[in-house]
């Protein structure tokens, strides 16, 4: 396990670019007048998948230590994902609007990316969902540890464990609906006569499929890890109230012969 200094600089160094590519996309898109409803909903996922990543920013060094590897790993692969996905689609965004100019689109654009390429950009703010998901999950899960780090297992704590738990469970439930409808789209286009329109399509499905698996896997080592903590804690909480014999008025050195004065169960 690297250093958690180590561990912060990594993942700085991949969320300074991941905004920069989610800001350059979110302003090539603001800047087109009178978008589609596709596009405006676009601005809306930009907005919040920045949110998330910003998020990181509010976990320590500590923290990302005690996440571990598996998920440190993951949240790279996922932000990484992310990136890739926004400097794309900027380009084909670039390509499909280039009769526009001024942000004014021209009819023959806004025929496209309001009817042609819809699919394309519903498949994109997938992604971004995705993204966002897991995300949250992670910087949730790293504030949930850092807020019981020094307290006790209580049933107020294993509520908040339980609640944790049924979110991760959540994204689970939402992660592989998704999964189980990019496969059955990627399924019917390869049945079907592939034109160059569909290859892009096709591409993009794919794209979002390999970054739903990356999300499943993150969400899975998250949900490993906080049911990990929720057993170590139980171990602990158990070794501390094991019973212990003391012999009231002195209990140090050897006791040896009859007690006159009782025993006591548990801790002096």
């Amino acid at each position: 396990m690297a250093e958690p200094l180590t561990i912060t600089a990594s993942i700085f160094s991949i969320t300074v670019p991941a905004l920069q590519a989610i800001q350059h996309l979110l302003n090539d898109v603001q800047s087109i007048k009178d978008a589609p409803e596709t596009i405006q909903d676009l601005k809306d996922h930009l907005h919040q998948v920045t949110l998330a990543v910003s998020s990181f920013q509010t976990i320590e060094a500590g923290e990302w230590e005690s996440l571990g590897s598996n998920i440190t790993d993951g949240v790279e692969s996922t932000i990484r994902l992310c990136t890739a996905a926004c400097d794309r689609f900027g380009a084909d965004l670039k390509r499909w609007t280039s009769r526009s100019h001024g942000g004014d689109f021209s009819f023959l654009d806004r025929a496209k990316v309001g009817f042609v390429k819809q699919g394309q950009i519903k498949s994109m703010q997938g992604q971004l969902q995705t993204c966002q998901i897991a995300i949250n999950r992670v910087v949730s899960t790293a504030t949930f540890f850092h807020s019981i780090r020094h307290a006790r297992m209580t049933s107020d704590i294993k509520g908040m464990i339980s609640a944790q738990q049924g979110e991760i469970t959540s994204a689970f439930q939402t992660t592989d609906t998704q999964l189980a409808e990019v496969a059955e789209m990627i399924k019917t286009l390869n049945m079907s006569d592939i034109q160059n329109p569909e290859i892009e399509r096709a591409r993009q499905l794919e794209e979002e499929q390999r970054a739903l698996h990356v999300s499943r896997k993150l969400l899975d080592e998250v949900l490993t890890k906080l049911q990990k903590n929720s057993m170590l804690r139980a171990s602990a909480e158990r070794q501390d109230h094991s019973t212990q014999v003391t012999f009231k008025g002195e209990n140090t050195g050897v006791q040896i012969g009859v007690n006159n004065g009782g025993f006591t169960f548990g801790g002096k």
